[in-house]
This record gives C-alpha cells, structure tokens and sequence, in this order.
C-alpha cells in the first residue's frame, strides 16, 4: 500500500510540472493542507492513508476545498457501455448521473485495494451525497486536463 502511495505522489509531481504556474506546488495530502492552501491554483492530491483509495482521497479533499469540479485523469478515458479494450464498437457516455455512475461500476468493476477499476465505489458514493461533478479523461493526454477544466474535453462528465 505505500509503494502505491507514494507513486500517486511521482504521477502528481508530474502533473504539477505539467500544470505549471496554473497549479499549486505542493502534492497535498490532508484536508487540512488543502484549506491552507486555497486560491485560484488548481490543487493536485496524492495518497496518503493505506487502506483508503486515491478516488475518496480525491473526493475527500474537493469537499474539503469546497471545490466545483473533479477531473480524474486516467487511462479509461470515460465511461463506456462495455470494456473498450476488448470491444472496439463500445460506445462512450458523454454524460451519466451519479446514481448510473454507481450502477456501472457495481455491475462491471471488481473493488479491491489497490484494484478499483473505473473508480472508487465508496468514492462515487460520496460525491452523489456532496454534488460536486467529476469528469473522467484521457490522462495519457496532457492538453486534455486543461480541456476538462475549460469545458471542451472528450471525456465522460457524472453530475445530477
């Protein structure tokens, strides 16, 4: 579990670098950091307990930002009908509910440490609860975080 922790840490160094000056340059990792640090610099988390994932990590600290809007960078891309991977006509969501985010994943994603799938189901849980929207990117793609952000990305946003 830490080794994980810690290469969440090196992938949000990458990120922060990547950012630039549009990023706070601090990898945070507790809630208390993240309200000290507030202002117009996107925040850029990392693991931090074992046992926890990095997606309720994340969800944890946009609620403690008071944040409007989560992008998780990964190498899903979205959200698709069925696993791309192994299907080429599967067909990507551009929008879902929380509630079908929720759905999606329990009927097609194992949960186990370290092994989530599209995403935390404890994580998806909560952000039903706060509201805050997340979109899910190519995170192989720099330009498409900045695209997220801006409105204009090709991946899949979850809000109610």
């Amino acid at each position: 579990d830490r080794l994980g922790i810690h290469a969440t840490h090196l992938n949000a160094l990458l990120l922060i670098a990547a950012l630039g000056p549009h990023a706070h340059p601090h990898v945070h990792r507790r809630g208390s950091e993240i309200k000290r640090n507030l202002d117009d610099r996107i925040l850029v988390g990392g693991g931090h307990l074992p046992g926890s994932s990095t997606d309720y990590r994340t969800v944890l600290f946009a609620e403690a930002a008071d944040a409007d809007l989560i992008v998780n960078a990964t190498d899903y891309g979205g959200v698709f009908d069925k696993d791309p991977s192994e299907h080429p006509d599967a067909k990507q969501y551009s929008k879902l509910s929380f509630k079908e985010l929720e759905a999606i994943i329990k009927n097609r994603f194992t949960q186990s440490p370290g092994d989530y799938g599209l995403f935390d189901l404890k994580a998806a849980k909560r952000l039903r609860k706060i509201k805050i929207p997340l979109i899910i990117i190519d995170g192989t793609d720099p330009e498409e975080i900045t695209r997220a952000v801006e409105g204009g990305h090709g991946g899949t946003e979850i809000r109610d």
